[in-house]
This record gives C-alpha cells, sequence and structure tokens, in this order.
C-alpha cells in the first residue's frame, strides 16, 4: 500500500521520472497524513510574515472542538498575528459558496507580498486559495506560500496544479498551482460528515471511464498526449477502497487513511501530465452540468462527488453499448455533423434550461475548437 505514498514525495517523483521521464515533478513540499496534522501548521508559519486564514463558515469538528476555534485559539496563544477571510453561505443567491471569479478576486485582493495564505477546508475553498495566489503571482511575479488544511475527503483539489472555476455559470479548468504543503489530518476527515466522504469516493471512480475517454480523445486527435503512468498513483489504492468501502462506512482509521492518499494522489495525477484526463472524463461533464442546472434553478446539487460517482455507471453502461457495436456498423452510421446543426441543437438544449446566452457562449466557443480538431481528423 506504499507504492506511490504521497507522503514520500521525493521517492514517488524518483518512480514517476522511471516510468515516463516527459511527466511533470511533483513540486509541492511535503504532505502529511496522519492524526494531529493539524498541528504541524505552527511548524511551518514564518515569524516575518503575515498569515491569512482562509474559509468558509461552515462549521467544522475534531472530535468535541470547533476546528477553527482550535486553530484560531493556538494561534493566539503562541503569538502569532493574523487576519481571516470568511466565505459566507449567505452572500450567495442560492446559499452556497463557489468557487468563482468573483470569490477568486476578491481573495486577491487581500494578498499582498509579505503573507503566508493558510486555507481551511474542502475542495471550494482549496480552489479560491490555490488560484486567487496563482493570479497574484502571476500578476506581482511573487510565489506566496500556501498551506492547505484538509477538512474533508471530498475531492482531488488539495494536491492539483489545476483550479475548476466558474466563469459566466460554467465551470472551466484552468492552469492553477500546487499548495507548499498539504496537512491531512486523520481525526478531521474522520470527524467531518459521512456524506462528504462518500462524495470523496464517488470522485475516485471516475477512474474507471476516465481512460476511455481520455484514450478516445487522444485517438480522436483532441488531446496531445496518452499515458496509463498515471493509473499506478491510484490503482492498488482504490482496488483495496472498493473492497473494503464498509471499512470506510464505520470510520476505520487505515481505511481513512488510504482513501485520503488516494485521493490526494488522484490529484497528483492530473498535474504530472497536465490535464484532468487521469480522473475526469465525460461523467464529470454531467456532474458540471448538474451543478450549473442547479445553479440557475436555485435547487440544491447533491454533492459533486456523488453525483460523479452515478454519472460513472451510465458512462460505463454507454462504453459497454459502444463496444457492443461491430465495425461495420460505426462505418455506416457515424455521422460528422456540419457546425450550424451542431450549434442549432446546443443552443437549443441549453436554452430550454434557462442557460444565459454568456454561459451558452463560453461552452459553443470551447466546444467549436474541438469540433474542428475532431473533424480535420475524421479520416
Amino acid at each position: 500500500m506504499n507504492l506511490f505514498d504521497p507522503t514520500n514525495l521525493t521517492d514517488l517523483n524518483i518512480q514517476l521520472a522511471k516510468l515516463d521521464s516527459t511527466l511533470n515533478p511533483v513540486t509541492i513540499r511535503n504532505i502529511f497524513v496522519e492524526k494531529g496534522a493539524r498541528n504541524k501548521l505552527f511548524e511551518l508559519l514564518d515569524d516575518n510574515r503575515n498569515i491569512l486564514l482562509v474559509m468558509d463558515d461552515t462549521k467544522m469538528r475534531v472530535g468535541d472542538n470547533d476546528l477553527k476555534k482550535e486553530i484560531e485559539n493556538e494561534l493566539t496563544n503562541r503569538n502569532i498575528k493574523f487576519k481571516k477571510i470568511i466565505f459566507k453561505h449567505k452572500d450567495s443567491l442560492d446559499g452556497i459558496v463557489h468557487a468563482d471569479w468573483e470569490n477568486v478576486n476578491r481573495l486577491r485582493n487581500y494578498l499582498g507580498q509579505n503573507i503566508i495564505l493558510v486555507s481551511i477546508g474542502s475542495g471550494t475553498i482549496t480552489d479560491i486559495s490555490k488560484h486567487a495566489s496563482y493570479v497574484f503571482s502571476l500578476e506581482e511575479n511573487v510565489k506566496l506560500p500556501l498551506i492547505v488544511l484538509q477538512t474533508a475527503n471530498t475531492v482531488t483539489a488539495y494536491t492539483s496544479n489545476i483550479a475548476v472555476i466558474l466563469k459566466d455559470g460554467v465551470k472551466r479548468t484552468y492552469p492553477s498551482r500546487y499548495p507548499d504543503y498539504v496537512l491531512s489530518d486523520i481525526e478531521v476527515l474522520q470527524s467531518s460528515p459521512y456524506e462528504l466522504t462518500q462524495a470523496g469516493f464517488g470522485d475516485l471512480l471516475a477512474r474507471y471511464v476516465s481512460y476511455a475517454d481520455w484514450y478516445l480523445g487522444y485517438k480522436c486527435k483532441n488531446l496531445d498526449r496518452y499515458t496509463e503512468v498515471p493509473k499506478l498513483l491510484l490503482d492498488k489504492k482504490l482496488e483495496y477502497l472498493v473492497k473494503n468501502a464498509d471499512k470506510i462506512k464505520i470510520g476505520d482509521e487505515q481505511a481513512y487513511e488510504v482513501l485520503t492518499k488516494t485521493l490526494l494522489n488522484a490529484g497528483i495525477s492530473m498535474s504530472i501530465v497536465g490535464m484532468s484526463t487521469p480522473i475526469s472524463g465525460f461523467e464529470h461533464v454531467i456532474s458540471h452540468i448538474l451543478d450549473m442546472i442547479s445553479n440557475i434553478s436555485k435547487n440544491k446539487a447533491d454533492l459533486h462527488g456523488v453525483q460523479v460517482g452515478i454519472a460513472t455507471m451510465f458512462v460505463a453502461y454507454a462504453y459497454e453499448e459502444l463496444l457492443a457495436e461491430n465495425e461495420n456498423t460505426f462505418k455506416t452510421s457515424l455521422q460528422f455533423p456540419k457546425w450550424n446543426n451542431v450549434e442549432k441543437k446546443m443552443k437549443s438544449a441549453f436554452l430550454s434550461k434557462n442557460f444565459s446566452e454568456k454561459a451558452i457562449l463560453e461552452m459553443l466557443t470551447d466546444y467549436k475548437i474541438k469540433y474542428n480538431k475532431w473533424i480535420k481528423a475524421k479520416d
């Protein structure tokens, strides 16, 4: 189970480089997965820098304690000065804190050259923190230290150098940055609501169909590369999790540790190839569309990973149907529609769900690039 261990990044980088020297190295300085990992935070802070805590207003507990209050009290007891920015759910029309450009820019305006950024939260707060500091580094040519305290096993954002940000109502994946340190405290993760842990498990299931999507995209000349090396970061651990899902449900410490490391490796698997493809395919598109529809209708979406886990089953079934077709059927039935027809169909579908013209244009622009590549390579 220690193969490709995210808590030993030196060895992990060596293993990956031996398998494929073209992979991007993992430049996270350290990852801690252990009981009490949150206490490492105070060892990593620099007295000469201003500390900025980034959080939302969700109550988070570790045992009987309020996690955020515990962190703040310990900083105060150690005479470490800090400020905090809290993203409040009531400030959003749908009552949900989103990783969108509004919140990224809001945090960006708090940043200065002498700051250490400490993100305390799950995927949304992590993506806001990563991307605001990334934008700051591009604008100011200064890289700010970023420490991520993971509070739930929900998503793969903690160790990826990409960020999923809402733009004009559409979820887009952007190049971003790695955190410098990731603190994954097993006590904190065991204390988080179980439905969040379910979501993290669901998010990982995408691996079972994402490689088919990636391979198909590569063969259709939409993607420049395909490699199965990132799969090695997940397979053994994911096999254990599927077989021992019941242990996660009862809070087994080893199962939680394996789940945590698998999610961390999933984030790394995307970063080493510079694409989300190793753990994100059409099942993620389905989840993102459900999120966007919920945002429009003001109905609460389910958790991202829950949607991904369910969508994975539908995508797997679609691939079974596809593979059941024979070559002659493909030759006679495969169609390459004209762009005008594609555009008309897409507009009709999204307008029926009350998507804005801006959102539709955002999606059409992206899809047109893929369409052109596909048509060019149709032979």
